[in-house]
């Protein structure tokens, strides 16, 4: 008679050591936690400006120019703009709606700036790009920029002072020409 092969039973320790590796295969798959979703962005990284216009005049008000802007967030989270200051002495800046002001990611805000010059003598002499300087503020951080937006931005606010204050002390008044536009190389 042939002899058939009978497989020899499965030992006890071999079953032991199958579940235990089993059994830390299914520890770590569950206990394991999952990819770190990406870093907040720091306020100024996360936010985008972007200059839409000058507004219409204030008639009450002869020394102010009103600029309309749109702002977005491509983060997750929210950011706060705090503060909006016009970035040179004798200007203020108002903000209309009124701070703080919160923007979420998918969802624009379209602030009005409103600046004025109250303090012709103490604009410096021969400027012509005041900055907004902005305080912002998310979850990971809080900053302060100050921040000069491209395109007719930068003549349009100098264009305010000027037009308010007239020529003083070397004031040179609104830029002119495509080389005074310092935001591009």
């Amino acid at each position: 008679m042939g002899r058939t092969s009978i497989t020899p039973a499965p030992r006890p320790q071999a079953l032991r050591v199958a579940a235990a590796v089993a059994g830390a295969y299914a520890y770590t798959a569950l206990t394991t936690t999952p990819a770190r979703p990406a870093p907040t962005l720091r306020p100024s990284q996360a936010t985008f400006r972007h200059y839409e216009g000058s507004g219409l005049p204030v008639p009450q008000h002869p020394h102010t120019a009103t600029f309309r802007f749109t702002i977005s967030v491509r983060d997750l989270h929210p950011v706060t703009t705090r503060q909006v200051r016009a970035g040179l002495p004798g200007l203020s800046a108002h903000v209309i709606p009124a701070l703080p002001l919160t923007v979420k990611g998918g969802t624009p805000k379209p602030p009005t700036v409103r600046i004025s010059a109250h303090k012709c003598a103490a604009l410096p002499p021969g400027f012509t790009l005041p900055p907004l300087d902005l305080g912002l503020r998310n979850r990971q951080a809080q900053q302060q920029r100050s921040h000069r937006f491209g395109g007719a931005h930068p003549r349009a606010p100098a264009a305010c002072p000027h037009d308010a204050c007239g020529p003083h002390r070397g004031h040179s008044g609104p830029p002119r020409g495509p080389r005074t536009d310092l935001t591009r190389k």
